[in-house]
């Protein structure tokens, strides 16, 4: 089936039966029938083995139309795949997913109580299909994809598993879901279970991300690669590097290297830095495996590292940081000043072509007037200029970061305090992030905005730690659980066309307590929980709400195959539950 069919076929409500024929569930159109006693039956009985099926497809994120089969098939341990295309990136994929899947260890953990049965048959070939090998990642790259793994020869592509997709990103999807299928049996055979199976797959959000700030503390590039790693094997598709803010400045410019010479950490004699060899690697990386890499460069609040190489440019520096700064230190670019605007365009023209995405995070954030009004300087400026509004200093400032970002060729993204604070104006297709809680989601969206979602009550993973400064709670307890994140649906509330508007989610570690030592606890699998929210959506193909009672089975092992991978994620329960369950 084509992807555009697939996506026609989607659009009605469907039901899950058993059929016979093939021996597998399948998904029909409901028949109308005149005996509404009947209806009812039909339906209860398609809801229970519809529950039973999606509970057995041992997928994250679950796909968003399946169906399956009771037969185990065999995968050859010298499975080959073969595209339809010369594509360099496609070629480069699929040989990494055809290691992955010939090296493959992962058994599932938790207990299966339904089985299928051997069908004696060997799967040798993968054959991919792909529409438009070379279109380039982006913010509107289609990720959809076919897949079927047949349970006989006699079945569609002559027993081989066929992969349908229109971009290379898509195949790319498809052959992680492919990944997640095969398991190894404790004879040394690895199978795929439940064939004849047909997955029909799309993301819900195109904007599925994590937000990685690298400035309270420094991760070593491996550290970054392997989050892309995890990221990829939960078709997470967006890293949003905040890579540098009060704190420390550790990107190494070629124009002005004094901002990191003087702004980013030491230890034992060497400077924490990203270079540009380093910020490539990681953009590729990321483009293998699906990633887009945002960068963010926060202002004019957030900059204090600036003042340790330009302190002519920041304001209220060594003040009380309790009144003119969200947290230690404080210190904003003065906006009164040209050499600042010099300062930012010279950094804009030097780093900005080492990233490839058409998006700049250009901050926004926490904007503190008491630190601008501690300047006496500013103070001047706004009294020679009969200005008395703050907010048109903030549109002045943005404005003119906005046009240099125009002039780069990229569009802006911004957090929410620029519109619905300051009343700026933003170009068009610039992106709106939403922290403050859900309020602001219908807000920013009743303003006609595209908005990218990190509520702060559902999807900042560092609260519930505790005040890293004076102890106590921490402003956004408490500790976000992975049921929390699983159950939070961005669009409560909001009308067709303000959920339109809503590309997506991210979530959020700013790093003020986690460093290289506990990254990937801190990470996982608590985002892959938001990532089954981002690309399934919070409500199945019937309408119903997704639970955390269905998806935990899936999620243990999901988080089982991140360990396997070299990604320390942390445990959910006792091994008790997964042997057991805990549940009943």
């Amino acid at each position: 089936m084509s992807v555009a069919k697939f996506r026609e076929n989607s659009e009605g409500s469907q039901s899950v039966k058993y059929d016979k024929r093939v021996g597998a569930y399948s998904q029909h159109k409901p028949q109308k029938s005149k005996h509404e006693t009947e209806d009812m039956r039909c339906l209860i009985f398609s809801l229970l083995i519809f529950q039973l099926v999606a509970g057995h497809l041992n997928v994250w994120p679950i796909p968003k139309s399946y169906t399956m089969g009771d037969q185990s098939v065999i995968v050859d341990s010298r499975l080959k795949f073969k595209t339809s295309t010369e594509s360099t990136l496609l070629f480069r994929i699929v040989n990494r997913y055809s290691d992955l899947i010939r090296k493959t260890s992962w058994t599932p953990e938790f207990r299966n109580d339904q089985t299928s049965k051997s069908s004696n048959t060997t799967i040798r070939l993968v054959i991919i299909s792909v529409d438009h090998p070379d279109e380039p990642l982006g913010p509107k790259t289609d990720e959809s994809y076919v897949l079927d793994v047949p349970a006989n020869s006699a079945q569609p592509a002559n027993g081989n598993i066929q992969i349908t997709a229109h971009t290379t990103f898509g195949a790319l999807r498809a052959l992680e879901t492919l990944k997640q299928l095969v398991e190894l049996e404790a004879d040394g055979k690895k199978v795929i279970h439940f064939a004849p199976l047909h997955i029909e797959d799309a993301p819900a959000f195109s904007h599925r991300g994590l937000l990685l700030d690298t400035s309270r503390n420094y991760f070593p590039v491996k550290d970054i690669l392997r989050t892309l790693d995890g990221m990829s094997m939960n078709k997470l598709n967006v890293f949003h590097w905040h890579i540098v803010d009060s704190q420390s400045f550790p990107l190494e410019s070629k124009a002005l290297p004094e901002l990191s010479a003087k702004g980013a950490y030491k230890k034992k004699g060497k400077s924490l830095v990203y270079t540009k060899s380093d910020i490539q690697d990681i953009v590729q990386y990321g483009i293998e495996r699906g990633i887009r890499v945002i960068p963010e460069f926060d202002m004019p609040g957030h900059t204090r590292s600036i003042a340790w190489s330009h302190p002519e440019l920041i304001t209220c520096v060594g003040s009380d940081w309790t009144k003119t700064a969200a947290e230690p230190p404080a210190g904003q670019l003065d906006p009164t000043n040209p050499a600042t605007y010099s300062l930012i365009q010279t950094l804009f023209n030097d780093v900005v072509p080492w990233f490839s995405d058409s998006y700049w995070h250009a901050g926004g954030d926490e904007v503190n007037i008491a630190c601008w009004n501690s300047s006496e300087s500013i103070r001047n400026w706004m009294s020679q200029n009969n200005e008395k509004d703050w907010n048109k200093l903030v549109q002045t400032f943005v404005g003119k970061v906005y046009g240099m970002l125009d002039h780069l060729k990229r569009t802006p993204m911004l957090w929410e305090e620029m519109v619905l604070d300051f009343d700026v104006t933003a170009p068009a297709g610039s992106v709106v992030q939403v922290w403050r809680g859900v309020d602001a989601i219908s807000k920013v969206t009743a303003k006609g905005y595209h908005t990218v979602v990190s509520s702060s009550d559902y999807l900042y993973i560092d609260c519930g730690h505790g005040n890293f400064v004076f102890g106590g709670n921490s402003w956004c307890d408490p500790f976000k659980t992975w049921q929390m994140i699983y159950n939070f649906n961005p669009l409560t509330n909001l009308t067709a066309e303000q959920s339109a508007l809503v590309l997506g989610g991210e979530v959020a570690l700013w790093t003020e307590q986690t460093d290289t030592n506990n990254l990937d606890p801190t990470v996982w699998p608590r985002t892959a929980s938001a990532a089954e929210n981002f690309w399934s959506g919070r409500r199945d193909g019937k309408g119903q709400e997704r639970t955390t009672r269905e998806a935990f089975p899936r999620l243990w092992d999901q988080r089982v195959r991140l360990v396997e991978a070299g990604i320390r994620a942390a445990p959910l329960q006792p091994l008790y539950c997964a042997e057991n369950s805990c549940f009943e």
